[in-house]
């Protein structure tokens, strides 16, 4: 059993000793996992599978949590064009949820560079926005022990992506129905 460690100037691997316990090693810009037995390997990828998706998951409901609160608490004033107000609401709402994915996306990243699973900052970004997109082209394989990692990240993406797209297909649904009854409103004869 050993550890991986990545040099960074050159991208070669070298194999460290260990005892078999799990540890992980600094090297100066980032720490390095080790490389196990299968069964310790296959739980040690399902444990840090389930963390991640605990956390992106908790990042992207308070992210919609937020979005609701704040359309919620938008000011509700007439406009000359309605349609106007609509718009700027969903243009918000979309970059607001690309945002949500960008921050989720990068925290594999993070996870991937920082554990040496990948060889730098851009290949640990490209190979995060590839599986969490589901597009998976394949060019970047990690090794064994991560190999988990980012098919769960895949897994996650998708629910995370369909989860974003129900909030808009729903907000959007939302707004039309708001705007309508407004226009309904503005287009009635006052009572006297």
């Amino acid at each position: 059993m050993g550890c991986r460690r990545i040099d960074v100037a050159s991208g070669l691997g070298t194999t460290i000793p260990s005892t078999g316990k799990i540890w992980a090693t600094w090297t100066g810009t980032r720490f390095v996992a080790p490389m196990v037995g299968k069964s310790s390997q296959m739980l040690t990828s399902l444990a840090i599978a389930t963390a991640m998706v605990t956390i992106t998951v908790g990042i992207h409901y308070g992210g919609i949590v937020g979005l609701l609160a704040l359309l919620r608490n938008r000011p509700r004033r007439r406009m000359q064009n309605p349609l106007l107000g609509q718009g700027a609401a969903i243009l918000f709402i979309v970059l607001s949820l690309m945002a949500l994915h960008a921050v989720e996306i990068w925290i594999y990243a993070g996870l991937y560079y920082w554990t040496g699973a990948v060889a730098d900052l851009e290949t640990a970004l490209y190979f995060s926005t590839v599986s969490f997109t589901t597009v998976g082209y394949g060019d970047i394989v990690l090794e064994p022990g991560w190999r988990l990692v980012g098919a769960i990240e895949s897994a996650n993406g998708l629910l995370l992506f369909g989860w974003s797209t129900a909030f808009l297909t729903t907000t959007i649904g939302q707004l039309s129905t708001l705007d309508h009854q407004w226009l309904e409103r503005a287009g009635e004869a006052p009572k006297s």
